[in-house]
């Protein structure tokens, strides 16, 4: 009875040890198949440094950010640059409208020197600089401003940046235009208002992702688009840009979050294990 016993002991814990192993690798497996969140530096990481800069972009890459946020624009001659405002005159020495001014006029401007004198002499990049500087270290989320497709498109090819780029419009003509030169491109759309809207638009486009404030998003609109097979990639900025909004973002299920703080997403989504 007393070799039964301990014979019978052994296997009780090797069953034990066994069952413990299984849960834990199971634990494993689900911390694995968490999603990562996308973070996204919105017009690159301009709290540190100009936005739409290059300066702006490898500060991005450098933090570790997965996307930025560029918005690109075309000069009087037809040449495609970084720029939020249709007008240089917020962020640069310089001023009337980009569509106005050519290449070289808007590369006399200084583009950092507002923001702080440590960056005078900073320039208004080009979108190809935009793209060597990004390509095979961070993802592009393009703002279509003022651009012709077909000048774009051929850019993002020569990078091989079309399957890292996700391409942001108003207008659904301009991001199917990218679809058909680019199919492997993403697309992605602003905050539908209602139900009905939200299906016309993933049954009309298709985009693969959609943003939107994340204060205009409820949980079963998020829950009706992620069926309908798009990615959330919520906008917190501003005074939306905090805690308790990139929470809220987690809890609807966000694949990205963009902010103008990505130093300290990119903390706080470490701290929760989803970075």
């Amino acid at each position: 009875m007393k070799k039964y016993h301990h014979r019978h002991l052994f296997y009780v814990m090797i069953a034990c040890l066994t069952s413990a192993s299984g849960f834990l690798n199971q634990i494993s497996l689900a911390e694995e198949t968490v999603p990562k969140i996308q973070v996204v530096a919105h017009r690159g990481h301009h709290t540190r440094a100009p936005e739409n800069t290059i300066q702006a972009i490898q500060s991005a890459i450098d933090i570790g950010c997965d996307f930025v946020e560029i918005d690109v624009r075309t000069t009087a001659d037809g040449k495609l640059v970084l720029m939020h405002d249709s007008s240089v005159d917020r962020t640069t020495t310089g001023t009337g409208k980009i569509s106005t001014l050519s290449l070289q006029e808007v590369q006399q401007l200084d583009s950092g020197i507002k923001k702080d004198p440590a960056y005078k002499g900073t320039l208004v990049p080009t979108f190809r600089e935009a793209l060597r500087t990004s390509k095979g270290k961070i993802g592009i989320y393009l703002d279509h401003k003022d651009a012709d497709v077909e000048q774009v498109v051929p850019l993002l090819k020569e990078f091989g940046m079309i399957e890292n780029t996700i391409v942001y419009c108003g207008s659904t003509d301009i991001l199917k235009a990218y679809k058909q030169l680019a199919p492997e491109i993403r697309l992605m759309t602003g905050h539908p208002e209602t139900a009905e809207e939200l299906i016309n638009l993933m049954e009309d486009l298709h985009p693969e992702t959609l943003d939107g404030n994340i204060r205009d998003w409820t949980a079963p609109q998020a829950e009706l688009a992620r069926k309908l097979g798009a990615e959330l990639w919520f906008d917190c900025l501003g005074d939306t840009d905090t805690t308790d909004h990139w929470n809220r973002a987690l809890e609807l299920k966000a694949t990205g979050i963009q902010t103008d703080h990505p130093e300290k997403l990119i903390g706080y989504l470490k701290s929760r294990g989803r970075k």
